[in-house]
């Protein structure tokens, strides 16, 4: 093996860092003193009394690890117990220390003495119930939940304890007993939001949902009066009533809701909008009909009633009624300029373009320098033709429409859309003179000047981005240069970005794509800064697919291994260091290092960085025999979730090509009827990675249920439509993602539905009616997204190509 003492064991270190268990590393004396002595004194004197001080925890560590004395730190502790065996505090901090090292068995004999000797305060009865529960022993981790609520004074304290009393006992099938302890959480924060909140969620996910829905009701009755509360409250109920399916008592809940708001809230439009949520969910828009009719009876003037009443009539296939609805809501409100852009998408689907185009010319009267109106005239007037009208309308609009940069841009784009260059041109000095100082404005004139085939002209506005722009700004600049194909420009702006901002993990991305076929030299070192940088998961395992490959070409992955082995014992802080070294051992087939390199990185890692995940990966592309005794390990750090183990067994085994296992272990899951969303499309996902046949079918299914349970879920969506698209079933295909447009609220996630729904219609004659109609439907459900949506269709339509 590699002569380095990091691959010896681990040191007894709350942070997991590898042991120096060499003879070599027990003389080792750091080149310089650990720290201040007097500041590790404090530290430790402080440790002694509080052993769960945090700070003087961290402080402590960071004195010994930042200067290389993990040795002298081990030596310190060991010292000190000799010296002093019967201080509880110090067994009880090196139980803390050794169960961060991941050494679960070696915790539980120094937590056990410390509490002989007397620590028996809360927190130590909480360290040994996670213990023991990691090693298997339920009871008595319940045993030891309960003696530290005997202990416990502080209300935080007993709602961490009865939180995890509650997930234990739950996890043992003590359900009734886990639902009680989540109960007296409840009781002991009664009008605490947050704690309600996330009692609701453990409850959703540990299936009672009717006691969730119970504990949701309750915050609203104990609101009382308190008005303000009371909407919040109402507002989260009708929010889980609808998650749950339960539309029609959450159709009760927005109607009380809109009953305690008015003036036009954004609570009022959200009770609106979940009422027609609620309403369709519930497949009853006749009932839903009759309700506005009813309360336009009673009201007269009412435009939440009177617009969904004709977006309804028009779902319902009542478009003469529809229109006649719309036509009585612009007499109503002729100042609202959205009504008669409804009215004019819905003309058009009729077919009728010329009484679209009136009505639009008669709000325009009634807003001029309105742009969305002007927008949708100008769109009206190119599909019939029209193109002079076009330039005319946008320059009798151009000088009401203030000096906003950003609604001048959009101009100067129209023009270009409608052919007049010269107009077009003129608004770009404009811009440049009164608005050149602005950022948005040099990108919006770098993307005139490559649409006009003018690249010399935009040298000033791109050399201004790149010496004053952000991080934000030099990628939507890279961004622009690639779409126009401009590759060498966008990697010299790529690389002058990363001289600016050299800790950007998105500029690394972007370089590392950039400079793919570009040369071994510069993808080696693109692909490593993402790895070194980079918290995406999905960009590191890009990255490391590429870094390892030319590794291996080049013959240098058994040297990159005891590189980076030096690197992370030297700094066994970098967490993205570790994640580098663990994908290279597994890839190497090295179980035991990426093992020791795993149980570092778990203690290290900030939130929402899970190491396990990252081996899962690496184990998915790199399958081998090896895997299975790291598969092993994460199966018994996690024994209350056998499922996941069953899961990444599934994983492994597909990707090593053995579809029988596979098979034999989602079976072993459909077995346990898990209904968890994301259990079920993480199981989804592995029927997809079998041979093609009745797998992918019950794939596809499975998918599908984790996407009925959690329909606002963007990853659940674009997993099911990609399984729809690969068994050819186009139908439901388009419903999940037209489905998918009334709740995607992100423009990158709502640009990949868009790609996909191009795929589904290959031919411009059936997109245009399938484009109104999301529309028309992306108005009533989602109309924050509807200037993207317009943005793509103009953009798909102004290219005029159709997907092979």
């Amino acid at each position: 093996m590699h002569p380095y003492p990091i691959q010896v064991g681990l040191v007894l270190l709350s942070l997991s860092w590898f042991a120096v268990g060499s003879a070599q590393a027990q003389d080792w004396q750091p080149e310089r003193p650990p720290g201040s002595a007097e500041l590790i004194e404090r530290y430790h004197r402080i440790l002694e009394g509080d052993p769960f001080h945090q700070q003087a925890f961290t402080g402590l560590l960071r004195e010994y690890v930042s200067r290389g004395g993990l040795a002298a730190l081990q030596r310190d502790y060991g010292r000190r117990i000799s010296e002093d065996p019967e201080n509880g505090g110090l067994h009880l901090l090196l139980a803390r220390l050794r169960s961060q090292a991941n050494q679960p068995e070696a915790a539980l004999v120094a937590v056990d003495r410390a509490i002989e000797l007397g620590c028996e305060q809360a927190r130590a009865y909480v360290l040994r119930a996670r213990l023991r529960r990691l090693l298997g022993d339920g009871e008595g981790a319940i045993a030891d939940c309960r003696q530290a609520l005997d202990r416990s004074r502080r209300q935080a304290e007993r709602l961490e304890i009865l939180r995890i009393l509650g997930e234990i006992q739950i996890s043992l099938g003590q359900r009734e007993e886990g639902l009680e302890s989540l109960r007296q959480m409840a009781r002991l924060a009664p009008l605490d939001r947050t704690i309600r909140q996330e009692l609701v969620e453990i409850l959703v996910d540990a299936g009672f949902e009717e006691e969730a829905l119970i504990q949701a009701a309750e915050l609203v009755r104990l609101a009382g009066t308190d008005t303000r509360a009371r909407v919040l409250f109402l507002r989260d109920l009708a929010v889980l009533q609808e998650e749950l399916g339960r539309y029609r008592e959450a159709i009760e809940s927005w109607y009380d809701l809109l009953g305690l708001t008015r003036g036009g809230t954004w609570l009022e439009r959200e009770a609106q909008a979940g009422l027609e949520r609620s309403y369709r969910g519930w497949g009853r828009l006749d009932l839903f009909l009759e309700r506005l009719d009813d309360r336009l009876a009673r009201a007269g003037r009412d435009r939440f009633a009177s617009v969904a009443r004709a977006r309804i009539l028009q779902e319902l296939g009542r478009l003469e009624e529809s229109v006649a609805s719309y036509r009585q809501a612009i007499f109503l409100w002729p100042r609202d300029d959205q009504i008669p852009i409804e009215l004019a998408v819905l003309l058009k689907r009729m077919g009728d373009n010329q009484d679209a185009i009136e009505v639009l010319e008669e709000a325009i009267g009634r807003w001029p320098g309105d742009l969305p109106l002007i927008e949708r005239l100008v769109e009206s007037y190119l599909e019939s033709g029209r193109p002079f009208d076009a330039s005319f309308l946008l320059r009798s609009q151009e000088d009401l429409v203030g000096d906003d940069a950003g609604v001048l841009v959009r101009i100067m784009q129209l023009y270009r859309r409608v052919g007049d260059d010269q107009a077009a041109g003129r608004l770009a000095e404009r811009l440049m003179a009164h608005h050149g100082a602005e950022m948005s404005v040099n990108l919006a004139l770098v993307a005139d000047s490559l649409a006009a085939g003018r690249c010399d002209a935009m040298q000033p506005e791109l050399r201004r981005l790149l010496e004053e722009g952000g991080e934000e700004e030099v990628l939507q600049l890279i961004g622009l240069l690639t779409e126009s194909q401009e590759t060498d420009l966008a990697i010299e702006v790529a690389i002058e970005g990363r001289n600016r901002f050299a800790d950007s993990p998105d500029l690394a991305v972007t370089w590392m794509r950039l400079v793919q076929g570009q040369g071994m030299e510069q993808a080696l070192e693109a692909s490593r800064e993402v790895l070194l940088l980079s918290s995406d998961r999905f960009a590191v395992q890009e990255a490391f697919a590429i870094y390892y490959r030319l590794l291996e070409e080049l013959g240098l992955a058994d040297w990159a291994v005891d590189h980076y082995l030096e690197r992370f014992a030297t700094d066994p802080f970098d967490h993205h260091l570790g994640r580098l070294l663990l994908m290279l051992q597994i890839a190497r087939q090295d179980s035991q290092g990426a093992l020791r390199t795993l149980a570092a990185l778990e203690a290290i890692c900030p939130d929402g960085q899970d190491p396990r995940q990252w081996a899962i990966s690496t184990l998915e592309d790199w399958p081998s025999p090896g895997a299975w005794l790291l598969l092993a390990r994460l199966g018994e750090r996690d024994p209350a979730g056998s499922w996941r183990t069953q899961l990444i067994g599934a994983r492994i085994a597909a990707a090593a090509g053995q579809p029988a296992e596979a098979w034999d272990f989602l079976q072993r899951l459909r077995e346990q009827q898990l209904d968890h969303p994301a259990v079920l499309f993480a199981i989804g996902q592995a029927y997809q990675t079998l041979p093609d046949g009745p797998q992918a079918g019950m794939g596809c299914w499975i998918l599908g249920m984790a996407l009925d349970a959690d329909p606002t879920n963007d990853r659940f969506r674009l997993g099911r439509l990609d399984c729809l698209l690969a068994l050819d079933k186009r139908e439901s295909a388009l419903q999940t993602a037209l489905e998918g447009f009334e709740v995607v609220r992100q423009p990158e996630l709502a640009g990949l539905l868009f790609d996909r729904l191009l795929r589904i219609l290959p031919s411009a004659f059936e997109r245009q009616p399938v484009f109104e109609a999301l529309e028309t439907r992306l108005d009533r459900t989602n109309p924050q997204m509807l200037p993207w949506l317009r943005e793509r269709v103009s953009a798909q339509q102004a290219v005029g190509t159709s997907l092979p």
